[in-house]
């Protein structure tokens, strides 16, 4: 009895050394959009209800829609803290705001931290002719891992969707879809209850993390509202590094002659 009560002790000891081990270490929020145009929407400034402050990527100009083109920002930390870490927005984007279908009154039930106003009414988008858009991360520690939480809207009854892919040491893929007739918590026709959350995703042995919007279907509109990110520390990170173990040679070129037919014949079966 006494051994089991020791294996026992051990096993709940080990279970509470792993989930100790994961350590949350800052916090991000970064808010789409407008750039302070009335009736549109505004930048996040200041510290938010819930003592939050935010980094903002918008359009430069005062009109809707708006261009938000190829930017470069260092992030702040949710507790106000500049560091070195960067978003770079490496598409152009178009951006809009809250009387073109942004979501105003966002409910914190429904979407947490995310819910701020000033966040959730304006959005940046793709055009109908763009296929899909790229958000690169840079410096981040490629000893941690990063989550990563999205939110898109927009009114419409026509289904809009994206594929959200991130990219670093390993890669992680997800679906968010925006706009729909009733697909909204009280039958809202756009996404006001749902936060698209990644898997932890590793930074390349560069620190580079890269973030491809594909749109669904082609021709559509899509959206970035918000986005928070997790830093995380404790977590193994995936090793990705690969060993050449075999070389493999291949033959192209002309087939027409019944000495390059048997050549290649001959190299097929050294693979078989």
């Amino acid at each position: 009895m006494f051994k089991v009560r020791m294996i026992l002790l051990n096993v709940v000891l080990s279970v509470a050394l792993t989930a100790g081990a994961q350590v949350q270490e800052r916090t991000f929020y970064v808010d789409f959009g407008q750039n302070n145009v009335s009736g549109q929407g505004y930048k996040t400034t200041g510290a938010d209800k819930n003592k939050h402050y935010w980094n903002n990527i918008f359009g430069k100009g005062t009109g809707a829609p708006d261009k938000a083109y190829p930017q470069t920002i260092n992030l702040l930390t949710s507790d106000n803290k500049q560091t070195d870490l960067r978003l770079q927005l490496s598409s152009r984007f178009s951006t809009n705001g809250y009387t073109n279908g942004g979501l105003q009154s966002p409910s914190a039930a429904l979407l947490g931290d995310l819910a701020i106003e000033s966040a959730t009414q304006d959005y940046i988008f793709l055009e109908g002719g763009q296929d899909y858009g790229v958000i690169n991360f840079k410096g981040f520690d490629p000893a941690k891992a990063y989550r990563f939480h999205f939110f898109g809207s927009r009114t419409a009854t026509d289904t809009r969707a994206a594929d959200f892919e991130l990219s670093g040491e390993n890669i992680w893929k997800g679906e968010l879809v925006m706009s729909g007739a009733g697909i909204g918590n009280n039958g809202y026709n756009g996404n006001n209850n749902k936060v698209l959350a990644s898997d932890y995703v590793f930074p390349n042995r560069d620190g580079n993390i890269f973030l491809t919007i594909s749109k669904k279907s082609s021709g559509i509109m899509v959206y970035l509202n918000c986005m928070k990110i997790e830093e995380v520390s404790g977590l193994e990170r995936p090793n990705q590094e690969l060993s050449l173990v075999q070389k493999m040679y291949f033959d192209f070129g002309e087939i027409n002659n019944n000495t390059r037919v048997l050549e290649q014949h001959q190299l097929g079966h050294q693979f078989e």
